[in-house]
């Protein structure tokens, strides 16, 4: 949640103070901010290496039509169906952001529904 708190005040904030040097280093929240990362990124890589081993290349159509128990997840949608342009940078990115985007849409949702 730190993670996410911390992207939405970065993309608000007028100052970037988190590009000072050594600013990961001796401010408190953005030391909490780098932890919380690596963890984040060592997880997200763990899954993402396990999904690209087990890879069964299809069409959009078969996938859509596949019955995946074993791993109904959209990592494993993504990289049945990415092909060649396929990379680590590139999933890890997209997780990223379907998980700030849904972190977004459910808070403003609950917001309007509470107000």
């Amino acid at each position: 949640y730190r993670v996410l708190r911390e992207a939405e005040h970065r993309s608000s904030s007028f100052i970037p103070y988190w590009n000072l040097p050594y600013a990961d280093k001796w401010m408190g929240g953005q030391v909490e901010f780098r932890r919380d990362m690596t963890m984040l990124d060592d997880i997200l890589a763990e899954l993402i290496n396990r999904a690209v081993s087990t890879r069964q290349e299809a069409s959009v159509e078969d996938l859509e039509k596949r019955d995946n128990e074993d791993d109904p997840s959209l990592l494993r949608f993504m990289v049945d169906m990415r092909g060649e342009d396929l990379s680590s940078k590139i999933l890890r990115d997209d997780l990223m952001t379907m998980l700030i985007a849904g972190h977004e849409t459910t808070a403003a949702m609950l917001t309007w529904t509470l107000f």
